[in-house]
């Protein structure tokens, strides 16, 4: 019995080992992406569907991507590198989303107790709510485009929440335990060129 539980526990941590962030996982994540993102010039197609985060819609991406004429040379890219399939690339896309959201927040949790969203968020209802009061009690009519507007920027921002949120819930604990490990490397890697 004690064996198969040892057995079955180092089963589990190879599995959650293989799927967390690595530095060499990092590193060919970032050369698959950037070769995947030079083919953008050559099918245009492929542009719109670049700069997908809706991780929910990500097999409908794969999907897009395995029937459109660049499949050939993604396939290539990958072959070509440590990482195994458009799926995986999903994977590390979100856990590096998540690992940079994580480093940020932990930064800022040393300030304050929420999110930069979250703060986003809050300033946006409280100028929503005036402006509809505002609106209501006649005081100001012109206020209809600004609440619609206020309207949209809450809904995507939700979006964007939901996302982050996702891709933070992403990380286990060995890809937290790295971030802490490399966090100055690790953001090295996604900075802009200029901040380098």
């Amino acid at each position: 019995m004690g064996s198969s539980l040892i057995i079955t526990v180092a089963i589990a941590e190879a599995k959650e080992s293989s799927t967390s962030l690595t530095r060499q996982q990092i590193i060919a994540f970032k050369s698959v992406t950037h070769k995947m993102g030079l083919l953008n010039a050559e099918y245009p197609e492929l542009a719109e569907h670049s700069q997908q985060f809706d991780f929910d819609k990500s097999e409908q991406v794969v999907t897009f991507l395995k029937k459109s004429k660049a499949y050939p040379k993604i396939e290539a890219i990958l072959q070509n590198s440590e990482i195994d399939d458009l799926r995986e690339v999903f994977k590390i896309s979100q856990k590096v989303m998540g690992g940079l959201y994580f480093l940020n927040r932990k930064k800022d949790d040393t300030n304050q107790s929420e999110s930069q969203f979250e703060t986003i968020r809050k300033v946006i209802l409280a100028n929503l709510a005036r402006l509809e009061e505002q609106s209501e009690s006649g005081f100001d009519n012109n206020n209809e485009r600004l609440i619609k507007e206020m309207k949209e920027q809450l809904a995507l921002l939700d979006e964007q929440l939901i996302i982050v949120k996702q891709a933070i819930e992403s990380l286990n604990d060995v890809d937290k335990i790295f971030l802490d490990k490399n966090a100055i490397w690790f953001k090295q890697q996604f900075a802009p060129v200029s901040n380098r």
